[in-house]
């Protein structure tokens, strides 16, 4: 299944944070979180994950406030969103009550971010329906022409600020759209992140 993901590399000594140190219960929870994930994944806890997208309509963020949301559309102009936020059910039940007071703060229908991303997707909804827009093809070009590393992982990596995300949904988009066949792993582009034949006649348009 086609999917993209920004993660980030920690410092091998990077030292633990404490971020609960008003509520002891909840801090030493996640601090066996922490250091249960390094003795399971050893060297490979250096990668932590931040956002994501599984395509078509699936995204999911992989730290606080972890959640996982379906993007339903609900005509050219509007979209339905449904989000679950994930909780350990053997987490101690201070641990539940602060993460959903978290969560509902935070990014519900009220909370601090919740509102400032829906403020700025209306907004580009309507700029999207100007005349400049509406003359104009958006640009995904971003980053486009310059080299990717594989860093030994499926898939096309980069380390450096770019629209691959964008440009590899809509490469998946236009492939479905040409008859590829859904278990195509390839996402547009092979390995070594050289396109497809879908995603070269993709960039010449």
């Amino acid at each position: 299944m086609p999917r993209s993901a920004v993660s980030f590399l920690q410092l091998e000594d990077a030292p633990y944070t404490p971020s609960y140190q008003n509520t002891p219960i909840v801090e030493e929870y996640f601090r066996h979180c922490y250091d249960e994930r390094k003795r399971r994944l050893g060297k490979e806890a250096r990668l932590l994950g931040l956002v994501g997208n599984v395509f078509p309509n699936t995204a999911y963020l992989a730290r606080q406030p972890r959640s996982i949301a379906v993007w339903h559309p609900r005509g050219a102009l509007r979209t339905e969103a449904w989000r679950w936020f994930p909780v350990d059910a053997d987490a101690p039940p201070e641990v539940k009550d602060v993460l959903r007071h978290y969560y509902l703060r935070y990014s519900g229908p009220a909370g601090m971010t919740e509102q400032d991303d829906m403020e700025n997707w209306n907004y580009a909804t309507l700029a999207s329906k100007g005349v400049i827009a509406r003359r104009y093809p958006y640009n995904y070009q971003m980053g486009l022409g310059q080299d990717y590393g594989t860093y030994d992982s499926p898939g096309v990596l980069t380390d450096r600020i770019a629209e691959q995300n964008q440009r590899g949904f809509y490469e998946r988009w236009a492939a479905y759209m040409d008859g590829a066949p859904r278990t195509d792993p390839r996402n547009g582009r092979r390995n070594d992140g050289r396109a497809t034949r879908w995603s070269r006649r993709w960039s010449a348009r």
